[in-house]
C-alpha cells in the first residue's frame, strides 16, 4: 500500500491535456483575440490603430463591467506565459490551433501588453472597493 499514489493530484500525474481542454483555460482571451482580429475586428479598422490604441478601445466596448471581465483575463494571460514556455509553443497553440493572431508582435511580447494594459486600466478607472456582508 505504501507504494499506491494517494493525494489530490495523484490521478493527474501521467495525464497530458488535450490541445481542446487546455482552450477552455482561456475564456475571456480568446474573446478578446477574436474580438480584435476577427471579421470586422478592432485591428482591421484602421491602419493606423496601435495595439494599446486597440486594447483600449477593447476596454470601451465592455465598460463598465471591466471589474468582472479584466482579471480574469489579465490571469489568463499569465496562466499561458507560465504554461507555454516560449514562443513557438504560444504560436502553435494560438495562432496555429485556434487561428488566433498576436499582429505584429510576438507572443511573448503581446500576451504581457494585454495584461498591462488591462492592470493599468483597472488601476485608473476601477478602485478597488467592497464590502462585507450585512452592510449597508
Amino acid at each position: 500500500m505504501e507504494s499506491w499514489p494517494y493525494g489530490s493530484g495523484s490521478n493527474l500525474e501521467g495525464a497530458t491535456p488535450t490541445r481542446h481542454e487546455l482552450n477552455f483555460r482561456f475564456p475571456h482571451l480568446n474573446h478578446l483575440l477574436q474580438v480584435y482580429f476577427g471579421q470586422d475586428g478592432i485591428a482591421y479598422e484602421d491602419d493606423e490603430t496601435t495595439e494599446v490604441q486597440g486594447l483600449e478601445m477593447y476596454v470601451e466596448g465592455i465598460h463598465p463591467t471591466c471589474p468582472w471581465l479584466l482579471p480574469g483575463l489579465v490571469g489568463e494571460c499569465h496562466e499561458a506565459l507560465a504554461l507555454f514556455h516560449d514562443e513557438d509553443s504560444m504560436f502553435w497553440f494560438f495562432q496555429e490551433g485556434y487561428l488566433m493572431g498576436s499582429g505584429s508582435l510576438s507572443w511573448t511580447e503581446w500576451l504581457p501588453l494585454i495584461a498591462d494594459t488591462m492592470t493599468a486600466h483597472m488601476r485608473e478607472h476601477h478602485s478597488y472597493r467592497w464590502r462585507t456582508l450585512g452592510e449597508d
